[in-house]
């Protein structure tokens, strides 16, 4: 019984045997070799597109490292402008009344 079932079930796929010719494998590995240039092609404009992104995150973290350090600097100097301005008015206050 379970032969029998399964002998129905098989599928024959018949395939016309080919004489390869020199030529016909020729052309066959060249198309093949195109291929894999292409896909290397690819792989090499990946690889240099991840280089790119990479380089620009670099970049962007530099700069915004060099952004807190001019913010930092800019604080710093408003204050020591803010501290020298009341420190004059004080001093023309004080020559005023003398």
């Amino acid at each position: 019984m379970h032969f029998s079932r399964r002998a129905k079930n098989i599928k024959n796929k018949p395939k016309i045997n080919e004489d390869i010719d020199h030529k016909t494998l020729i052309r066959q590995y060249e198309n093949e070799l195109k291929r894999l240039r292409s896909e290397l092609d690819e792989k090499t404009k990946e690889i240099h597109s991840n280089e790119i992104i990479m380089q620009l995150q670099e970049q962007k973290k530099r700069a915004e490292e060099d952004k807190q350090v001019a913010m930092i600097a800019l604080e710093q100097a408003s204050k020591k402008y803010l501290y020298e301005r009341e420190e004059k008015k004080k001093l023309e206050v004080k020559t005023m009344v003398k």
